[in-house]
């Protein structure tokens, strides 16, 4: 358990830790807060950094590259029609690399951090859940806000995210507890991953439950032993998919008949991506990259360029957006070619090692244990290239994004190289 008697919150360390770890449960009042956390955290890593002499910005070839990636997007923005909107987005998005930098240091010299942040995440998860079941009972959550019978959203109020925010952390939350191991483990992941089930479900988040399902997947399929969890996980899904959905034909129609309806056109029977919607955008995001093939229009531009490549009677909803809605279509169109061929690398770099682990797994072998299994699916989750998304660029989005693939980037990319995090 935690020894609140050993720690000691003057410690510069402890601070951080402190200051830190509290961005995540306020990301839930949405990103102001968390930014002047977030800010505070470098300011602190900064002086611990000058103070003990931490050789940390130069010892690593990959924290050099995430630097020339930042300095990557202020390039296209400078050479963007939209220089001062662009600029925006690529300016001061050192501040992410930064979450790589604090939580290596944390893991390295904070003992406390693991469960911390393991106490953190079951308290987010919690709190989410009673509030969500207090709304979907009584149409409104403690804090007034109304349920409309399709979506729950909780304290995100108007904000429809919260299914999105719980599959993103659930793989980090799922790591901690095989990294800790606490008593009645299986238990404890059981209530966990049906507690994230029903809120997904009722979130009424489509993309989000199918995050949670490939999740799902690759739990069953690359955790090591645990047969007869898996078992139950299975049968628990099912039985809490069937009950939710007898239970609110409200909710059956959104994630069941209006997805497949979105994803044929009614008469003809074509195909097109996730909806008419997002299929028109699609389309402009290929033409905007085809037009801009090696560097792009730059960050966040996507809003302005699309004007000029508006289809005509496409359809009657369809029009220009804030940004694609998938991130490998923002990268192409926003970014060019290059640096959306190092992203790649880098998502199919963790997909190969899922798939190194499925490999070692057919021949009943172990490759890495179950807490790099779950980090490497958190960053693959986290990434996933190939659904609707939110805008990449996004400060809120980029801070859960960045919080949950720097351990993965820790473990398989930082670690070998210890010298970074030692002291002179």
């Amino acid at each position: 358990m935690f020894d609140f008697i050993k720690f000691k919150i003057t410690d510069s360390t402890n601070i951080l830790l402190i200051t830190f770890t509290l961005i995540i449960p306020f990301l839930i009042s949405g990103p102001l807060i968390p930014e002047i956390l977030l800010i505070f955290s470098m300011m602190i890593f900064i002086y611990i950094s000058i103070k003990k002499k931490l050789l940390i910005f130069y010892k690593n070839f990959y924290i050099n590259l995430f630097w020339i990636w930042c300095l990557y997007l202020i390039f296209s923005s400078l050479r963007s029609d939209y220089v001062l909107l662009s600029l925006e987005s690529s300016l001061f998005y050192f501040r992410f690399v930064f979450i790589i930098l604090i939580i290596s240091f944390l893991i390295e010299h904070n003992k406390y951090f693991y469960k911390f942040l393991f106490f953190i995440l079951i308290f987010n998860l919690l709190i989410l859940f009673f509030d969500s079941i207090y709304q979907y009972s009584f149409d409104q959550n403690i804090l007034g806000y109304e349920y409309n019978g399709k979506r729950l959203s909780s304290f995100f109020g108007d904000e429809l995210i919260m299914g999105g925010f719980v599959i993103r952390f659930l793989p980090l939350l799922v790591a901690l507890i095989f990294y800790i191991k606490p008593k009645r483990i299986n238990l404890t992941l059981l209530l966990v991953f049906i507690s994230s089930l029903i809120l997904v479900v009722l979130s009424g988040e489509r993309t989000a439950l199918f995050l949670l399902l490939l999740f799902f997947i690759f739990f069953i399929l690359l955790i090591n032993k645990f047969l007869y969890f898996k078992l139950s996980l299975v049968f628990s899904t099912f039985f809490i998919l069937i009950l939710l959905f007898i239970n609110n034909s409200l909710l059956k129609e959104r994630i069941i008949d209006h997805t497949y309806n979105q994803f044929t056109k009614i008469h003809t029977n074509e195909l097109v991506f996730f909806s008419k919607l997002h299929h028109y955008n699609l389309l402009i995001s290929k033409n905007i990259f085809l037009d801009n093939i090696y560097f792009g229009i730059g960050p966040k531009n996507y809003r302005k360029e699309c004007k000029k490549y508006e289809i005509e009677n496409y359809c009657q909803i369809c029009k220009c957006i804030m940004h694609p809605h998938n991130y490998l279509l923002q990268l192409f169109s926003e970014l060019g070619i290059f640096a959306t061929i190092v992203v790649l690398f880098f998502f199919f770099y963790f997909f190969f090692i899922l798939f190194k682990v499925l490999y070692f797994k057919m021949l009943d072998k172990e490759y890495i244990n179950n807490y790099k299994i779950c980090l490497c699916i958190s960053v693959i989750i986290n990434l996933f290239l190939f659904t609707p998304s939110g805008n990449i660029f996004n400060n809120w989005l980029s801070i859960i994004l960045y919080i949950n693939i720097s351990f993965g980037i820790y473990e398989f990319l930082l670690k070998k190289n210890k010298a970074m995090f030692f002291f002179k």
